[in-house]
């Protein structure tokens, strides 16, 4: 069969597969563009895969090796590729076994119920699972290669969502779904899976570096590195090579997609010393017996290819937190877990989590279970944890967290380890507390999270507010960076693969103090963080212990040109009380995608949005970002006579957020005194909908949310009532009178085959049509205010 041949049977394998299992996967947003790119992706990667595999093949062929044998200590390799002449094998990272860090303070909250329910997690491992082990269900589906059950797979199978049959052996999502592949062509999956909608996978194999043990099964140690770069380290160790590079563009198409890797279990490989071990000769060709002594692969810089990426969550291992997280002084590292820093200085691992002796399945028999430890079992503690809080957010929210807010969150909640403040090379940003992001995104005056601040070239995002003496300041910003270019092969080389280079300060009104953000030294590895520009990572965070009385700027802007001019990133703040403030919500119906969950941008897209606002206040747009969908008008009305006393035009972005047409801002100064107030909005063509009674108060945040019937007037006239109980503004009123009837629909007709900002494109998409006419239709007779 030709390639050619064998791509169009798995596509059309694929494509009738999803169509049975599709109703089990949580799906991300995926527009029109981004599938389109992610469509193009997967052919190229596929064929390459094959190719490389081809010759591995051959090369094990003609050298008498196997392709693919088990080391006798629960790990298992397989050649993968060549590269420059050298064998690259991958490896479960597995010690011995696996449980998972305590998540029983989500599972106990009342009145959620969070078990994973609803929402598909993947894992990508060394082969199939006992898929009818007692914990699983009907939960898991195989989407490709069935192999014989493995051990390791089972394990980070169970650590993501066994029932809880064996109480113990509780997985962290009980109640998720399971997509099961082997990690043969694994990116060209993954690239498919993020197409469809995946929201999270994880991944506890990477390839082999430097030393590793029982290589040809006869109880020597082996040498991986490539001496003709260097005699005594592995370069391959912090380097960001070309799989690093794929990785990172994928998380970067994918924006949903949040890819959680082991860190690895590299640290403890101190090799062979002085004794006989095996390396690569390449003037003979083959493997020979050496007695060079050579570097151990730890204790820093030992994380190896995908790990290194930026855009991944990359997990550390530390020892069982039996009580939970007391103190720093309680967390210790594993021994075995890889340590960074990255060749050109990134702080990884990103997170570590408990790792060590844990319980979980196995695959010895359907009611079987096993001790494990290996930062194999750590990454699916994480991975399973995160499905919890999307649920969460899908069931209040409407809407999934994409991967920069994800990752945001977990860093900015961070309980400190290590021996000094703020991050390091062994334990990242600190141990996983997903209590503590569930409490943020629960308790809305304690943070404010910010899914997608735009920075442009120009245009930097700024937030500000009242420092509160009682809460440190923190803000934690994370993006989803454009993929770096891999250096020429080389021993650590420093050049930085960071391509948009934000700078997140927090600057003190009345002096204009600047605090900076936490940093590392890659050079010096083992030196505490300290405060200075940091101009490698695609992760800052700027804290303040103790802020006096008065008024703070959160500042997100660009240092240098960004690639395409623009850089969307989310934005954590706690310890910030915006008083006098306002942040609004709404939905359009019309504009709403209903497979997106978000409102189309097609009139921005077009360049169809005037720059000046249609509701006569003279509001210019300067805010250009992409994802603005049409212009809106708010209007704050007395609360007892509906009389209005302050109007002003803003735009509605794909969210449905209000923002400043000038700044961009979400959050939206307030011009009236306190007091008692109702809010109207008000579209060119929908209903005006009225929200209840709200209080303007100086030191407190205000916060209206016309898609929930807590925000809305008590009779809510003008809006209508969505699956998922979300709330949108009723569409048709063409001529803003306040109800949709005749006059209306006699417009509408009379202007269908018309193009451009027109009142009667009633889906916003730019153009006059039926469609326009069966909104019309659907909304007739329906009153506003």
């Amino acid at each position: 069969m030709t390639v050619n041949r064998l791509i169009e049977f798995i596509w059309a394998m694929l494509s009738i597969f999803f169509g049975v299992v599709q109703p089990l996967l949580a799906q991300a947003p995926v527009d029109w563009k981004t599938a389109r790119i992610l469509e193009g992706r997967i052919e190229p990667l596929h064929r390459e895969y094959l190719a490389a595999k081809e010759l591995a093949v051959l090369w094990a062929r003609e050298n008498s090796l196997p392709v693919r044998h088990d080391l006798g200590d629960g790990r298992t390799i397989e050649l993968e590729r060549l590269e420059s002449g050298l064998p690259r094998y991958v490896v479960n990272f597995n010690l011995s076994a696996a449980r998972s860090i305590a998540v029983d303070r989500l599972w106990d909250v009342p009145e959620t119920h969070l078990d994973g329910d609803g929402i598909t997690v993947a894992i990508w491992d060394v082969g199939s699972i006992l898929a009818n082990h007692q914990e699983f269900g009907r939960r898991v589906v195989q989407m490709d290669e069935l192999t014989l059950p493995q051990s390791h797979s089972t394990l980070v199978a169970g650590t993501l969502m066994a029932q809880g049959i064996d109480p113990e052996a509780r997985g962290m999502a009980p109640g998720a779904q399971l997509h099961v592949y082997n990690w043969n062509d694994d990116l060209a999956e993954m690239t498919l899976a993020a197409r469809r909608g995946l929201l999270l996978s994880n991944h506890s194999y990477g390839p082999v570096g430097g030393w590793i043990y029982n290589y040809k099964q006869d109880g020597r140690w082996a040498w991986l590195g490539d001496s003709r770069i260097d005699e005594n380290e592995d370069y391959r160790f912090g380097f960001y090579d070309r799989r690093s590079a794929q990785i990172d563009q994928l998380a970067n198409d994918a924006s949903y997609y949040l890819i959680v890797r082991a860190a690895g279990n590299d640290r403890n490989d101190f090799g062979a010393g002085t004794n006989p071990h095996w390396v690569w000769d390449f003037s003979k060709n083959e493997w020979v017996l050496s007695t060079r002594s050579r570097e151990p692969d730890g204790d820093f810089d030992c994380l190896i290819s995908e790990a290194v990426s930026k855009n991944v969550l990359t997990i550390g291992a530390i020892s069982d937190l039996p009580h939970g997280y007391v103190s720093s002084e309680d967390v210790a590292i594993a021994s075995y877990s890889s340590w960074g820093p990255t060749d050109d200085g990134r702080i990884k691992p990103d997170l570590v989590a408990t790792g060590s002796a844990l319980y979980s399945t196995s695959n010895q028999s359907t009611f079987g279970y096993g001790f494990y430890s290996g930062t194999s079992a750590a990454a699916p503690c994480v991975t399973g944890a995160l499905a919890l809080l999307q649920q969460y957010t899908w069931q209040n929210k409407a809407h999934y967290l994409d991967s920069a807010t994800l990752k945001a969150l977990l860093i900015h909640t961070a309980n400190e380890a290590g021996p000094n403040s703020g991050p390091d090379y062994a334990y990242g940003w600190g141990v996983v507390n997903i209590k503590a992001v569930f409490d943020l995104l629960v308790n809305d005056r304690q943070a404010q999270v910010y899914w997608d601040p735009v920075v442009t070239d120009e245009q930097p995002f700024v937030l500000q507010g009242l420092g509160d003496p009682d809460i440190p300041l923190r803000a934690t910003a994370v993006w989803t960076d454009p993929p770096g270019e891999p250096p020429a092969v080389q021993l650590n080389p420093r050049t930085p693969m960071l391509i948009n280079d934000l700078d997140l300060r927090i600057v003190e009104s009345h002096s204009g103090a600047v605090v900076l953000p936490w940093c590392l030294d890659g050079e010096n590895p083992s030196a505490p963080a300290y405060r200075g520009d940091n101009k490698r990572d695609n992760v800052e965070q700027v804290e303040l212990d103790y802020t006096a009385t008065g008024i703070y700027r959160i500042v997100l802007q660009a240092k240098s040109p960004l690639f395409e001019a623009r850089q969307s990133a989310a934005l954590i703040v706690t310890g910030l009380r915006f008083g006098r403030v306002l942040q609004v919500r709404a939905l359009l119906e019309g504009a709403r995608d209903g497979q997106r969950l978000m409102m189309r941008t097609a009139l921005s897209a077009g360049d169809v949005l005037p720059k000046i606002s249609p509701f006569g206040d003279g509001a210019e747009k300067k805010y250009r970002a992409r994802n603005t969908v049409d212009w809106v008008q708010l209007e704050f009305l007395d609360a007892d006579d509906g009389k209005p006393i302050f109007r002003q035009s803003l735009l509605i972005d794909d969210r449905g957020v209000l923002r400043d047409p000038e700044s961009g801002s979400a959050v939206l100064p307030l011009q009236v005194e306190d007091g008692e107030y109702r809010l109207r909005l008000r579209h060119r063509n929908h209903l005006p909908v009225l929200s209840g009674k709200v209080n303007v108060r100086a030191d407190e945040p205000l916060f209206v949310d016309f898609t929930s019937s807590s925000s809305l007037n008590t009779q809510p006239i003008g809006a209508k009532r969505t699956g998922g109980g979300i709330w949108v503004a009723a569409v048709g009123d063409v001529d803003g009178d306040g109800a949709i009837l005749a006059p209306d629909y006699i417009s509408v007709r009379q202007a269908i085959g018309r193009s451009g900002y027109l009142p009667q494109d009633l889906d916003q998409n730019g153009t006059v049509d039926n469609a326009d006419l069966n909104l019309y239709f659907r909304n007739q007779g329906h009153f506003g205010r």
